[in-house]
């Protein structure tokens, strides 16, 4: 899936419900749409994304629940590493896997000062976000989180 945004449909087609209504995502499944084919690679953006969650002062055991998955290997069975993933974890995870990946284009002119990384509006919270270093400014520019330290002009 190189330089392609993820269908909204495949996403929703992935997407659990469990027994109380809550919508939920298994990583392992969005791990497979994204196109990783290890999840070592994946794990590292999921990593990225729970920094993200944790800068924009959320908890991230409210959106990454770490949850095991049973699969078989030959006769026997072992336990995997997987999640449980909020509307929002997986908003951060598509954000950053298409910043890496290069097909996200950032919707704002605004860059960070902290290493001039192009910023990504982010509607939902109505912030400035730096997918490469997890900064964030709101949406008058002040410096949120860092590693940046400087604040952003914006018009």
């Amino acid at each position: 899936m190189n330089n392609i945004e993820i269908n909204n449909s495949v996403f929703e087609d992935i997407k659990h419900i469990d027994e109380v209504g809550n919508e939920y995502w298994e990583a392992r499944e969005l791990q497979e749409v994204l196109g990783y084919s290890q999840w070592r690679r994946f794990n590292d953006v999921i990593e990225k994304a729970k920094n993200a969650c944790i800068n924009s002062n959320n908890c991230a055991l409210d959106h990454f629940a770490n949850v095991g998955k049973m699969v078989k290997t030959g006769d026997s069975v072992r336990i995997i590493g997987n999640y449980k993933l909020s509307r929002y974890a997986c908003y951060l995870i598509t954000q950053i896997d298409g910043f890496i990946k290069g097909y996200v284009v950032s919707n704002s002119k605004y860059k960070c000062p902290h290493m001039k990384c192009k910023l990504i509006y982010n509607e939902i919270e109505s912030t400035f976000d730096n997918p490469c270093h997890v900064s964030r400014f709101d949406k008058d520019g002040k410096c949120i989180s860092g590693p940046s330290n400087k604040n952003v002009k914006v018009n």
